[in-house]
């Protein structure tokens, strides 16, 4: 009856160590979204090509040949800018777009991560301990490893 209790208690660890890693990726996941978020339109911000300028010369004995040259605009200038564009058109919460399927990958990701090690290290923990007291119950009689079993 003791030994089903132990399990019991062990079985409530590792679900909390579980809900507790899944709670740990939910939060980091809603604060760091907006972040990552206004990153990601950062870098896709490649620009807009404006037509192209020529680039005619006087010069009538130029042997290279040039391409014309285009430039281009931009549509956020940094963080900051990427951050207030999107408040502005979308609301704070567009800041959160694809949210919903970042904080379940977020979730997992977490639970597997954190609540995985945690109840890896509890079970091995409780291994270690039960090795312990085996070691010193058979310390008057000396077994061998086969014996054990």
């Amino acid at each position: 009856n003791n030994n089903n209790s132990g399990n019991q208690q062990r079985r409530h660890q590792f679900i909390g160590s579980l809900i507790a890693g899944g709670m740990a990726g939910a939060t980091s996941t809603t604060l760091m979204y907006p972040f990552e978020f206004a990153r990601t339109r950062l870098a896709m911000d490649m620009g807009k090509d404006n037509a192209p300028t020529s680039s005619s010369s006087n010069n009538k004995h130029k042997t290279s040949v040039q391409a014309p040259k285009t430039t281009t605009t931009r549509q956020y200038r940094g963080m900051t800018d990427v951050v207030v564009q999107i408040c502005k058109t979308d609301g704070p919460l567009g800041l959160y777009r694809g949210y919903g399927i970042a904080l379940v990958g977020g979730i997992f990701y977490r639970v597997l991560y954190l609540g995985g090690y945690d109840a890896v290290k509890t079970e091995y923990g409780h291994y270690k301990h039960q090795e312990q007291q085996i070691n010193n119950s058979n310390n008057n009689n000396p077994t061998t490893f086969l014996e054990r079993f």
